[in-house]
């Protein structure tokens, strides 16, 4: 399960809260030493194809089927384009084929409800819609606290989900952020950059690929980037985005 961390640990839920997810320059130095080095490691190693290259079979990965994950699915689908919504699935794909790889225990309806919900704030419904946030992860992540309210999730389950889909625009993650919100940003930093993407044999990259096309993905999430570095400069999209994860997108090994 999702910890929850404290207002000083940039991209946590309360630190959403008493900044509206905008970095200061110290926050935007600390974000940057944090990661820098993995993100560019994790390029590198995909331009290389470099990875474990391990074979997974994708009818083994579990697909939770609950009244909660439809609930997420409708709501994805009454707003957001086909592009967002297979980068949602791949995410979570990817994300649980690296918990498996791990062998990290984790929970995979909690995991496919953040994959589901944690770009919602891409879409025009939810892109600005609280005049307190200024950072699209931040609307994903307050959005999907109320979807899933609606759901008769309890605060004990939607604050978890609301952290781990306000750190995946950190760039960086570790277990110790908790294990789906770890698992949601890897299977995302893959789905848009290739971080990873050889850690998974071909057989598996395909078949996920083939279940879930990208449908021009690469183009919608690149202009998407650029936009929200215009309208929201102190966000960690546009630091992101002047770190070069314009560029990161232009070169992932997804040919589109």
């Amino acid at each position: 399960m999702t910890k929850l961390a404290p207002a000083d640990r940039i991209g946590s839920i309360a630190w959403l809260r008493a900044t509206q997810g905008k970095l200061t320059l110290k926050s935007r130095l600390v974000l940057m030493r944090e990661v820098l080095a993995p993100a560019m490691t994790g390029v590198s190693r995909s331009l290389l194809h470099l990875g474990k290259n391990t074979k997974l079979d994708l009818a083994e990965i579990p697909l939770p089927d609950t009244s909660a994950v439809k609930h997420a699915l409708s709501a994805l689908e009454d707003c957001a384009t086909t592009g967002i919504i297979q980068h949602s699935y791949r995410t979570y794909l990817w994300g649980a084929g690296f918990g498996q790889i791990g062998k990290l225990d984790f929970d995979p309806e909690l995991l496919l409800v953040g994959c589901l919900l944690h770009d919602v704030g891409m879409t025009p419904t939810y892109n600005g819609h609280y005049p307190t946030c200024q950072c699209f992860a931040g609307d994903s992540a307050l959005a999907a606290i109320d979807i899933m309210a609606q759901a008769n999730w309890d605060s004990d389950k939607t604050e978890p989900l609301a952290e781990m889909i306000s750190l995946h625009m950190n760039g960086h993650s570790t277990p110790e952020d908790g294990v789906e919100a770890h698992l949601l940003q890897q299977g995302a930093g893959c789905d848009v950059a290739g971080i990873r993407y050889y850690d998974f044999h071909n057989d598996y990259r395909q078949a996920v690929i083939k279940r879930h096309p990208r449908s021009g993905f690469n183009k919608e999430m690149a202009a998407f980037i650029i936009k929200e570095h215009k309208a929201r400069p102190s966000s960690r999209t546009a630091l992101m985005d002047q770190a070069g994860l314009s560029q990161m997108i232009k070169t992932n090994p997804f040919a589109e």
